[in-house]
């Protein structure tokens, strides 16, 4: 925690079970940015190109959030075997247009993918309880399996996600990835959940 800053009413701040480092968030799931975030989300894919551009732009001001990462990929979504990621896997779709704009050189990751998620599970925005958000982080540490663990371990990886609300997607992911032998995660996050009061 920074001086003069509040302290952290995240479930996952300090707790001993949280794995990832932190997560940079771009904006606030608000207004145009929430409306393309679900318009993306039902196929609006020049979204992903939008997107895609403000990933870079905020990485390329802010060189410090990568200066240590070894890679930088999309949350795993799980996919059917031949099944596009357009339309499919959102924020996929961004770090795939993302990498297509990018013309610094960033550590960005795609095939093969690092972790990839092996079946379907509930999404967080549909649990009511911390329960229900413990029994689907479970869930999704469950589904989620690392290829070639050679190519995590010892690395610093991002995890590029559109929307944050407690962190329990991205602490499953890092679990796994730390799992097997990742040394560091670290998010990148489009837009945080506005806090509730």
């Amino acid at each position: 925690m920074r001086s003069g800053q509040q302290a952290c009413s995240n479930r996952l701040c300090g707790h001993p079970q949280r794995a990832f480092e932190w997560t940079a968030v771009i904006g606030v799931k608000a207004g145009i940015l929430q409306e393309g975030i679900l318009q993306l989300k039902k196929g609006a894919h020049g979204w992903g190109m939008i997107f895609a551009r403000i990933v870079l732009g905020h990485l390329y001001t802010r060189p410090e959030l990568t200066a240590k990462v070894d890679a930088i990929i999309p949350m795993p979504s799980y996919l059917e075997q031949n099944q596009a990621r357009r339309g499919n896997d959102h924020t996929g779709y961004v770090i795939e247009r993302a990498i297509l704009e990018d013309d610094r050189g960033l550590p960005f990751v795609l095939e093969p993918p690092l972790i990839r998620k092996t079946s379907v599970t509930v999404r967080m925005r549909d649990t009511a309880s911390a329960l229900e958000r413990h029994v689907a982080a479970q869930s999704l540490y469950d589904a989620l399996h690392v290829p070639d663990p050679s190519r995590v371990r010892g690395q610093s990886i991002m995890v590029y996600d559109d929307v944050f609300t407690g962190g329990n997607t991205l602490n499953a992911v890092a679990k796994r990835l730390k799992a097997n032998g990742a040394s560091k995660v670290y998010g990148l996050t489009l837009a945080r959940a506005q806090w509730r009061v």
